[in-house]
């Protein structure tokens, strides 16, 4: 369910093959963030040169070994961490390649979700902060057929928000549109209009975005869908950033309405936003864009700035004034 496609970092390790296999990365984030991962983060873990059948999980909780695969965690940070994350699927992609700054190609995709369980011992208000010094690093391996390769670490944050959309992988091939996962109070998509069931949102229009890594919730356990909406603890807002011409309008930040997990699904979040009002001459959404206006994340009011928009999470709508 959840494969996210951008490529992030790069490693080596070995497989039971004797194949070189390089760690290439992990992603659905910017590249400054690195491996930075909240608990209970769904997320991919790219590798290169592992020959083992495709495989999906059936069920939940999601089983921790998968095709011979297995991503452990050889030191866990204290005693009631577990030792082995949940994998949902294995994907290989032999004709895909990474590009960018590394080339890779013949990945496998390795799709795991980051334990809920602390990493160190806990303030209280804040989620899964530490009360003394920094979170200690997660190292883990990833396993084929028993034989582990290098440890790479995962470093944990409060939240790490990655909204999603069609492209993601977590759709299997990337779509030939890269459409947000927001939706109409009906289920069908926000979006240009020109595809079929997709039309833009309106101003007032209450609408339901969907992401990972939002961090813990009440109910929440690793590698288990919850059996009810599952709020979390603290409230989201969202700094609306509207496309007039060439520029961003920035207006006030508006609170959700609700964000939690949500039933029948590992680590997806369900964030239910209000719309807010549009000024004239917004520049409208074609096929090919996100949308002409940009949401900034954050749990609290504060106003996204200009100048640190390069470092906010945030999921563009497609918006239409009337």
């Amino acid at each position: 369910m959840f494969r996210i496609l951008v490529l992030a970092a790069a490693a080596t390790a070995s497989t039971a093959s004797g194949q070189i296999a390089n760690y290439v990365g992990s992603a659905g984030y910017s590249f400054s963030n690195g491996l930075q991962v909240a608990p209970g983060q769904v997320i991919s873990f790219f590798v290169q040169g592992l020959n083992v059948p495709d495989a999906v999980a059936s069920d939940v909780p999601w089983p921790t070994k998968l095709s011979g695969v297995s991503v452990t965690v050889p030191n866990p940070p204290n005693a009631n961490y577990p030792k082995a994350l949940p994998i949902f699927s294995v994907s290989s992609y032999p004709d895909a390649c990474s590009g960018g700054l590394f080339n890779f190609c013949n990945l496998t995709a390795i799709v795991v979700q980051v334990p809920y369980e602390p990493t160190c011992i806990k303030t209280g208000a804040i989620p899964n902060e530490c009360t003394l010094g920094a979170h200690p690093p997660v190292v883990v391996q990833v396993q084929a057929n028993g034989m582990a390769g290098q440890g790479f670490n995962l470093y944990l944050t409060g939240a790490a928000p990655h909204f999603l959309n069609s492209c993601d992988s977590i759709y299997g091939r990337a779509s030939v549109l890269c459409n947000q996962l927001i939706t109409h109070a009906d289920g069908s998509l926000v979006g240009a209009y020109g595809w079929p069931g997709v039309s833009p949102a309106k101003p007032g229009e209450t609408v339901s975005i969907y992401a990972v890594g939002l961090g813990p919730t009440p109910n929440s356990k690793t590698g288990q869908a919850v059996s009810a909406p599952d709020p979390l603890d603290l409230d989201v807002y969202f700094t609306p950033a509207i496309l007039i011409g060439s520029t961003l309008q920035f207006s006030p930040s508006i609170k959700a309405d609700w964000a939690g997990l949500i039933p029948g699904f590992v680590g997806l979040y369900q964030i239910n936003v209000k719309l807010p009002p549009l000024p004239n001459g917004i520049t409208p959404c074609g096929i090919s864009e996100g949308g002409n206006v940009r949401l900034f994340f954050g749990f609290s009011s504060g106003q996204v700035q200009q100048d640190t928009v390069n470092t906010v999470p945030f999921t563009d709508v497609c918006m239409a004034a009337n």
